[in-house]
C-alpha cells in the first residue's frame, strides 16, 4: 500500500458519533452498524488489521462460523459500495481484513492536546450511540472507552506539577498509536487445581517470570493493568486485553496440582492470531526454593527469548512491504550474522549501521554491532584491533544500559581470546549474575575454563548453555566446547559423540573434525577412527596447522594433541 497526502485521504471519526468522510467532506459512512463496528476495530487494530475470525467472534459471537463468515462478506460489501472510489482502502484475503492506515486519518490519532480537552469537556466518549447486541462486541466497546478515556487524561494533566504529571503520564496513557512491533506481557496462571490458595501461587509465578523476562534488554516487557476477578479462560477476551496493552506476544498458562506437587504450565502465544508459538509443564515440587525457581525461571525465559526472536524474526524478513525502520534494520542484521558466512557477515555490518544512524543512542545496536566485530575478528583472525572495536561497542552501550548483560559477554569474550582467562571469567560471570540465561555466556564461561586448563569446571556452564538456548545456531560449537572438556577429563565415548552432533550440524566444521578425531584415536578405535579421518577428508577444508594456534589455550598440550592428529 502507498501513503497519500492528507488532502487526499479518508477521514475516520471515532470519537463521537461515527462517520467517515471523504476529501471534500463527504459522508461515505455505510449505514449498517455492524459495519460500522468492522470499520472502528480495524481502526483501533494493530497495523489497521484483524483477522476474519476475531471479527466475527466480536460482531456475530452467538452464530455457527459458516453464518458468520457469510455476515462479514456482506459487511464488507457494503463498507466498499459506501466509499465509492476509496473502497481500496478495505482489503481481505481468506484469513485477514485490513484498512490503509497511509490512506486514512482517525481523529484518535490526529487529535491535539486542545482538542482532546474540549471532547472530555462536552463528555464525548468512544463511538457514541453504538447499541449492537452482542455480549462479545459490548464487552470490546466497554474496553475501548476505558483505553480512549484514559488517553483523554493526559492533556488534564498538563497542568499539574512535573512529578505528578509524569506519574500520570506513566500510570493512565494508553498508546496513541500503539508500537505493536515487538513486545510481551505475562498473564497470571490460572488456578486449575482446585485449591483457591493456589490462585495466589499462579500470580506470584507470572509476576517473578515477569521480572526474570525483564533481564531480556532487547525485549519489551508490559506489566498487565488490574486483572479481571474471574479466570481468562475465553481466548477472545484474552485476546483483547492483550491487544489493548498493546502487546505483540503473551504468555498465559495454568497451575495444576498432582499429588503433593504442583504444576505450572506456561504457554506463548502470538498475540494476532493466538497461535501458539511453545509451551511446557515445569513440576513445582519445591518451589518455595529459590534455587529451584530460578533454574525454571531461567529455562523458561531461555525459551520464551528463542522463539520470540524466531518468530519476530520471521516477519520481519519474510514482510516486503515494511518500511526502513530500526528494529527491521536490527533483526535483518541479526538474521545475516546467524548464518555465520562473510557473505551475510557484510550484509549484517550494512543493516546494523543503517540502524545506529538512524537510533545513534541505541544500546541495542550498539550491542549487535559488538557482537559483530567479534565473530569478524574470529573469522577473519583479524587480532586485537577487532577486538578493541567490539569492547568499544559495548562500553558504550555500558554507559546507556548497564544492566545488560551481552556487554559484559563482549567483554569476557574478547579478554578470553586475549588469553586474559582471570578477568574474562569475572566478566562473564557479571553477564550472568545480570541476565542468568544468556547462552552465549554459558557458553564463553565454559570455553574460558576449558582454555584455562580448568575443563572440569567447564561442563556445569556448557551444559546450561545447551539447556537455556536448545537448538541455537550456535550448538555446533557449543557440541564440540562440550566434546574437549570431557575429552580432557577422561570421558572419550561421550565425548565423541558430541563432536560427531556438532558435525551434524555444520558439517565443515574444522574444530569438530580434528576434536573427533583425537578422541577416537584416544579411544583405541580403529574403525571409528578411520571414519573420522575419512569424514574430514571429505569436507576438503585445506586446514592450515597454523589455524590451531589462533585457539587461546593457556598451555600447549591440547593444541600439540590436535596437531599430531593431522600428521
Amino acid at each position: 500500500m502507498t501513503s497519500q497526502s492528507a488532502e487526499s485521504r479518508v477521514h475516520v471519526r471515532l470519537l463521537g458519533a461515527f462517520a467517515v468522510l471523504d476529501a471534500d467532506g463527504n459522508d461515505i459512512s455505510p449505514k449498517g452498524r455492524k459495519a460500522q463496528a468492522v470499520i472502528a476495530m480495524l481502526c483501533t487494530g494493530r497495523d489497521g488489521k484483524r483477522t476474519r475470525t476475531w471479527l466475527q467472534n466480536h460482531l456475530w459471537s452467538d452464530r455457527a462460523q459458516p453464518q458468520a463468515a457469510g455476515s462479514l462478506r456482506s459487511c464488507l460489501h457494503e463498507i466498499r459500495t459506501a466509499f465509492g472510489d476509496h473502497a481500496g482502502c478495505i482489503t481481505a484475503d481468506r484469513t485477514k481484513v485490513e484498512i490503509d492506515l497511509d490512506a486514512v486519518t482517525i481523529d484518535l490519532i490526529e487529535m491535539s492536546s486542545s482538542q482532546w480537552l474540549d471532547a472530555v469537556s462536552a463528555g464525548t466518549e468512544f463511538m457514541e450511540g453504538c447499541d449492537i447486541i452482542d455480549a462479545e462486541f459490548v464487552d470490546w466497546l466497554a474496553e475501548q472507552r476505558a483505553h480512549w478515556a484514559r488517553k483523554a487524561a493526559l492533556p488534564l494533566a498538563e497542568n499539574l506539577p512535573a512529578e505528578a504529571r509524569v506519574d500520570v503520564e506513566t500510570t493512565m496513557a494508553g498508546p496513541g498509536k500503539p508500537d505493536w512491533d515487538l513486545s510481551l506481557c505475562v498473564l497470571p496462571l490460572e488456578n486449575r487445581s482446585g485449591n483457591p490458595q493456589n490462585a495466589f501461587v499462579g500470580s506470584g509465578l507470572s509476576d517473578d517470570l515477569t521480572n526474570s523476562l525483564q533481564r531480556l534488554r532487547w525485549l519489551p516487557i508490559l506489566r498487565p493493568p488490574v486483572m479481571p476477578d474471574e479466570p481468562l479462560t475465553d481466548t477472545i477476551r484474552t485476546q483483547s486485553l492483550v491487544e489493548n496493552l498493546g502487546a505483540r506476544y503473551f504468555v498465559n498458562g495454568s497451575v495444576t496440582q498432582q499429588s503433593n506437587a504442583v504444576v505450572a504450565r506456561f504457554q506463548l502465544n502470538d498475540a494476532e492470531d493466538c497461535r501458539v508459538l511453545w509451551s511446557d509443564s515445569y513440576q513445582l515440587d519445591s518451589f518455595l526454593e529459590e534455587g529451584a525457581m530460578a533454574s525454571v525461571y531461567n529455562e523458561v525465559v531461555g525459551s520464551i527469548e528463542r522463539s520470540v526472536a524466531q518468530s519476530y524474526q520471521r516477519i520481519v524478513m519474510t514482510s516486503e512491504d515494511r518500511g526502513e525502520n530500526f528494529q527491521d534494520q536490527i533483526w535483518r542484521g541479526r538474521w545475516h550474522l546467524a548464518r555465520l558466512t562473510r557473505e551475510d557477515s557484510d550484509k549484517a555490518v550494512q543493516y546494523f549501521t543503517r540502524a545506529l544512524e538512524l537510533q545513534p543512542n541505541s544500546s541495542e545496536a550498539l550491542v549487535q554491532m559488538a557482537f559483530w566485530h567479534l565473530w569478524h575478528t574470529w573469522v577473519s583472525r583479524d587480532g586485537d584491533g577487532g577486538l578493541a572495536q567490539a569492547e568499544d561497542f559495548a562500553r558504550r552501550a555500558m554507559e546507556l544500559d548497564p544492566d545488560d548483560g551481552r556487554v559484559f559477554a563482549v567483554l569476557g569474550i574478547a579478554d578470553a581470546w586475549r588469553r586474559n582467562h582471570d578477568s574474562a571469567i569475572a566478566c562473564l560471570e557479571q553477564a550472568l549474575e545480570l541476565n542468568p540465561n544468556l547462552a552465549i555466556a554459558h557458553h564463553q564461561l565454559g570455553s574460558a575454563f576449558i582454555h584455562n586448563d580448568k575443563p572440569e569446571e567447564a561442563i556445569g556452564p556448557l551444559s546450561l548453555a545447551m539447556r537455556y538456548s536448545p537448538r541455537d545456531q550456535l550448538d555446533f560449537a557449543f557440541q564440540t566446547e562440550m566434546a574437549v572438556a570431557l575429552a580432557r577429563t577422561g570421558q572419550f565415548e561421550e565425548a565423541y559423540v558430541r563432536a560427531t552432533r556438532a558435525l551434524m550440524m555444520k558439517p565443515r566444521y574444522w574444530y569438530g573434525h580434528l576434536v573427533r578425531m583425537l578422541v577416537a584415536d584416544r579411544l583405541g578405535d580403529g574403525a571409528r577412527l578411520a571414519e573420522a579421518r575419512r569424514s574430514y577428508e571429505a569436507a576438503n577444508l585445506q586446514l592450515d596447522p597454523r589455524n590451531i594456534n589462533w585457539l587461546p589455550f593457556s598451555s600447549d598440550d591440547w593444541p600439540n594433541q590436535l596437531r599430531r592428529v593431522l600428521n
